[in-house]
């Protein structure tokens, strides 16, 4: 609430706190929903990442994060995914 009356509408665009893992050769990923995302691009207050399989599966999904008050927050600008979640891609047998 203190973040909502400190940010107001600006606050209100961003769903919820980021949540971040690893990738395989250990860079930072977004998480969302069981999608992994990568960094894209930084701008001076906001990172835009881009699904981790946008290439492989021609993946159009986008997120944008930025910080409010030391708390990272996201929001998605594209929730459309081309491929299955990626928990879902890891537990399939080989």
């Amino acid at each position: 609430m203190y973040l909502l009356a400190l940010f107001g509408n600006a606050l209100q665009r961003y769903m919820d706190e980021a949540v971040f893992d690893r990738t395989q050769r250990g860079y930072r990923c977004l998480v969302i929903d069981g999608y992994q995302f990568v960094k894209d691009r930084l701008s001076h207050d906001s990172i835009n990442w881009r699904c981790s399989h946008f290439q492989k599966h021609k993946c159009k999904a986008r997120a944008v994060s930025k910080i409010f008050n030391g708390v990272e927050m996201v929001k998605i600008t594209n929730s459309i995914h081309t491929h299955l979640k990626l928990w879902n891609l890891q537990k399939l047998p080989k």
